[in-house]
């Protein structure tokens, strides 16, 4: 997910801030049901 997450940034950029935002969402949201 988060290499997903980090091509998606390279790929996009400002293009695509609000997709970007959603992807570190679901990162954070991830992180927090691992602990």
């Amino acid at each position: 997910m988060i290499i997903d997450c980090h091509t998606h940034l390279n790929n996009y950029h400002d293009e695509a801030v609000d997709d970007i935002q959603g992807c570190l969402t679901r990162l954070q949201t991830a992180m927090r049901r691992n602990r």
